[in-house]
């Protein structure tokens, strides 16, 4: 992958939310969505970019 290129991470529960987090803490741009927008509050301070619900 090269280096700055953003991921995009589905699904914040038990074991995406950590996984997330360590991907965010590594430096590695991030756009996160979860079906509970609550869930991306941790990453969304973390620095990850959430994505707009879908309508």
């Amino acid at each position: 992958m090269a280096s700055g290129e953003q991921i995009g991470f589905v699904g914040l529960g038990t074991m995406g939310e950590p996984m997330a987090l360590n991907l965010r803490r590594a430096g590695q741009p991030l756009m996160v969505w979860n079906r509970t927008p609550e869930r991306t509050v941790p990453l969304r301070e973390a620095g990850a970019r959430p994505r707009a619900r879908r309508t």
